[in-house]
């Protein structure tokens, strides 16, 4: 696996974890946050009814001094009634209490979890940024190291060519078609403003360093040398459209 491939995986893993993360959070957390909007709504609910309840027996027991045997009775039994709905709704408050606080304990874990996670995305950012910093001062190095890998010796085409087919020189790179062939209007207005910020001099600068390329090998690494230095990212659609355009300049005169 080349470096340009490992970083590629790892801007996936990157923008993964991250999409795994904000989803997880937000999800979780509103979830949460509904759950104890509603009991608080509930809790203060309960709270009203009791204090009427409360309204309600200390009117009775006003009144009980007021009225006869038959008529005390069963304000009463209406009283004891009332007394026992007034605990129920106790209970059912203390019960909506506890489990508001266990769901707060859970946000509470998951936001320490989203704490250490944001720590791991931090320190993989840093590895990021000293990978690219390491790839920009080495450039050259790696290139030439990359170029070594895929060199072919001298001769081995030809072993392994039928007689019948006709060696290709490097040279004869030079009577490749000329850029409007390959490149419409249209494709060129794309490429000048998404990879070239709309300056079209900057374009025609870097094909003219491709012209001078003999090998498609040497045209990709003059290509990744500019998306560096420009900070494009080399996996975005139109950079992949641009180097599969070029690549397609050379193939088709191979």
């Amino acid at each position: 696996m080349t470096i340009e491939e490992r970083k590629a995986q790892n801007e996936r893993c990157f923008a993964r974890i991250q999409d795994i993360a904000s989803n997880l959070f937000d999800g979780e957390r509103y979830k949460l946050e509904s759950k104890v909007g509603k009991l608080e709504i509930d809790i203060n609910r309960l709270e009203k009814e009791a204090d009427k309840l409360a309204t309600d027996i200390y009117g009775l027991e006003k009144d009980i001094d007021k009225l006869n045997e038959s008529d005390m009775y069963e304000l009463k039994g209406e009283k004891r009634e009332l007394e026992s709905a007034k605990r129920e709704l106790e209970m059912e408050k203390s019960g909506l209490i506890s489990e508001k606080d266990e769901l707060e304990s859970e946000m509470y874990e998951l936001k320490s979890e989203m704490d250490k996670l944001e720590i791991d995305i931090n320190d993989f950012k840093i590895d990021m940024n000293e990978m690219e910093a390491y790839i920009a001062n080495n450039l050259d190095k790696i290139c030439n190291e990359e170029a070594e890998k895929t060199h072919i010796p001298d001769g081995m085409i030809e072993k392994t060519l039928p007689e019948t087919v006709e060696i290709i020189d490097c040279e004869q790179q030079s009577n490749l078609p000329w850029w409007e062939k390959i490149i419409d209007a249209k494709l060129k207005v794309r490429f000048v403003k998404k990879l070239f910020d709309g300056n079209e001099s900057v374009y025609h600068k870097l094909l003219q360093d491709i012209d001078n390329c003999s090998t498609w090998s040497k045209a990709d690494a003059c290509i990744v040398r500019y998306l560096i230095r420009v900070k494009k990212k080399h996996t975005d659609s139109v950079a992949v459209e641009f180097c599969r355009t070029i690549e397609k300049r050379f193939l088709e005169n191979t």
